[in-house]
């Protein structure tokens, strides 16, 4: 038989144990919780739009230079430049920005919808393409966020109809008119 103070001295460390678990577990899902916040923007659809979109950071760039969000959103914020200047070129006009959000609300004919965005690294961030009428057409960054740099000019090829010049310009080195 154990003598009650070594029975006590384990029960102390066993809660000890606990506490030490949990707090490895609880601080760094309090840390994400607080570097990504939550912010809502409407989009009204009376028109062709492309609209960017990735999660709120309260911390961007200058206070951590390692976490990659200014390059992530510098790649995707010059594929919606080209996907836009593409689209001028073939005489359509869109509307296109790159929101920082949690939520999308979507507003069109009187409607609004709600989308709210992924929260996994892989699907939160990319492009959602919107067309009045249409079903949305949505493109996440995924592994590769320069991959939007050629894949996102093609996709708006094909759900915005466009004049062949749209397509020449998303394959450069076709010479066939039209691809």
């Amino acid at each position: 038989m154990e003598p009650s103070w070594m029975n006590w001295f384990g029960l102390k460390k066993m809660k000890t144990s606990c506490l030490v678990a949990l707090l490895l577990v609880a601080v760094p899902l309090i840390a994400f919780s607080q570097t990504m916040g939550t912010r809502t923007v409407t989009i009204k659809i009376d028109g062709p739009a492309v609209i960017g979109f990735f999660p709120p950071v309260k911390q961007l760039g200058d206070n951590n230079p390692d976490d990659g969000v200014i390059e992530v959103t510098g790649q995707l914020s010059d594929a919606l430049d080209n996907t836009g200047e593409c689209l001028k070129k073939s005489g359509i006009t869109a509307q296109v920005s790159l929101e920082t959000a949690s939520t999308l609300v979507v507003k069109e004919n009187g409607a609004a919808r709600r989308i709210v965005l992924p929260k996994s690294w892989a699907k939160a961030a990319g492009v959602y393409l919107f067309k009045p009428g249409a079903p949305a057409r949505v493109i996440y960054v995924e592994k590769d966020p320069s991959s939007l740099i050629t894949k996102l000019p093609q996709t708006a090829a094909e759900y915005f109809p466009a004049p062949g010049v749209w397509k020449r310009q998303a394959h450069p080195l076709t010479t066939e008119p039209g691809n």
